[in-house]
């Protein structure tokens, strides 16, 4: 092995001997805890502060708005709250009541790879309206198991011409999630896969399931180590996304164009975006993404909290041989901390430092941007059908949104936008370049797939 190549290698292999530690923790923690965490008797978590007024704080979520009381508790991270006692009026029992009438949340998954994907048996369904009557999106929490990583995966609802609910992205089809989506009224005649990416494609066959009237239509589809068919993970495609294919039943008012088959040496890669000409939107799963200041509401406040009270990933840094982190260098834990290392961590993996990451979050969030994982893993290696593509986009389509599948949905953004955010690819000047120190890991990764022949040089 090349000299340069085995420590960003070495690196790799010691974040990765991190996060396995960590998961041990997280059993012998489990298995430590006292019996009734132990047995079918839970205890109640305490309510995160994360909102407050006048020393007084408010949830949401699974109580759907509970307000609580006063007093002050010490959270599972070890931030004190403020908090109240349940308040027993009509207006708390009424929202109890919408929430049980929209359904279970309850959805068991233990699935992934390298890691299966979190929550593991229960998962909050929030529905937005982002045109009266014809646009929606709906989201649920999609994160790293063992970890505190999480960011929101979104699926977009269309109302056709027809009445008919078209479907991009499917998610986890809870009772809730299922409820939801029948309340818009119409059926569902079309579910769209718009990637082969395990964390959209697994949830497409118990979507469909759901709404068995519906035609699924899939891009060029493959599985890793064993490229098995569809059929295998219950996805009976109807037809497959080809480029400004005219002849799907969609056409007059949703057009489409395909990126790839392009091959990265193990299989080909393949994402579809789409233009409702209508509302002008373009819809695509990873191709971009723009990353809120502010963590979407569906995160799990808890796991905000735990990130940032986290010192097992915030004293690992990049490429460095500084010494270990004092206590005293930990910054004040806060949802704003949590986020931002939550939002490094899902789109670099490992960036050079999570102990004071508001350089790097800066640079990241608040934009259009490419993730840095899919501009280094994926899109460095297709150049040359990614340029046809990016440009092609741009010039074809006059939209004025966007709705990526994850962070913030929709963003307004413009075929400028787009192309700046492809700027690295295209030749152009980039407007806010992203720290080449925060690229380590995932170039060693890179390099690492490379070296051992899984992906290929640069095929443009």
């Amino acid at each position: 092995m090349v000299p340069e190549h085995r420590g960003c290698v070495i690196k790799v292999v010691l974040l990765l001997v991190k996060i396995c530690m960590r998961m041990m923790f997280a059993f012998v923690g489990a298995a430590a805890a006292p019996p009734s965490r132990r047995t079918g008797v839970r205890e109640k978590p305490p309510l995160p502060r994360w909102k407050r007024s006048g020393g007084h704080g408010t949830a949401s979520g699974g109580t759907g708005g509970l307000c609580v009381g006063s007093g002050r508790v010490r959270s599972r991270v070890g931030i004190q709250m403020d908090v109240k006692e349940p308040r027993q009026d009509g207006q708390a029992t009424e929202q109890m009541q919408k929430l049980q009438q929209r359904g279970s949340q309850w959805y068991v998954n233990f699935t992934g790879f390298p890691f299966p994907l979190r929550p593991f048996f229960k998962r909050r369904t929030m529905r937005k309206e982002v045109i009266p009557g014809t646009m929606w999106t709906f989201e649920q929490e999609h994160g790293l198991g063992f970890t505190f990583v999480a960011v929101n995966i979104v699926m977009t609802v269309i109302r056709l011409q027809s009445g008919g609910l078209w479907v991009h992205s499917p998610i986890a089809p809870t009772e809730e999630c299922v409820n939801l989506v029948k309340e818009l009224g119409g059926d569902v005649e079309f579910i769209i896969l718009g990637t082969y990416a395990y964390e959209h494609k697994i949830y497409a066959a118990p979507f469909s399931r759901k709404f068995p009237d519906a035609k699924v239509y899939t891009v060029k589809c493959w599985s890793w180590p064993i490229n098995l068919p569809n059929a295998f993970f219950g996805i009976f495609a109807d037809g497959e996304l080809r480029n400004d294919d005219r002849s799907t039943p969609w056409a007059d008012e949703i057009e489409q164009k395909v990126i790839g088959p392009a091959t990265l040496g193990i299989a080909p890669y393949s994402e579809a975006a789409f233009f409702h000409k209508p509302s002008k939107t373009l819809i695509v799963t990873d191709a971009v993404v723009h990353i809120p200041r502010s963590p979407p509401e569906v995160i799990d406040r808890n796991s905000l909290l735990q990130g940032a009270s986290d010192r097992f990933y915030s004293s690992f840094r990049t490429g460095s041989v500084e010494k270990p982190p004092r206590p005293e260098d930990f910054p004040e834990p806060s949802l704003e901390l949590g986020w931002m290392r939550m939002a490094l961590l899902s789109t670099y993996f490992g960036p050079y430092d999570l102990l004071n990451p508001r350089g790097s979050f800066d640079a990241l969030a608040g934009r259009l941007v490419v993730s840095p994982v899919v501009r280094k893993l994926v899109y460095s290696r297709i150049t040359g059908p990614l340029r046809e593509f990016v440009l092609d986009v741009a010039t074809a389509w006059q939209f004025t949104s966007i709705i990526p599948a994850h962070f913030a949905a929709p963003i307004a953004a413009s075929p400028k936008d787009w192309l700046d955010a492809f700027a690295f690819v295209l030749g152009k000047e980039e407007t806010v370049k992203l720290p080449e120190k925060d690229f380590e890991i995932l170039s060693g990764l890179e390099r690492l797939l490379r070296n051992i022949g899984l992906t290929p040089s640069d095929i443009s």
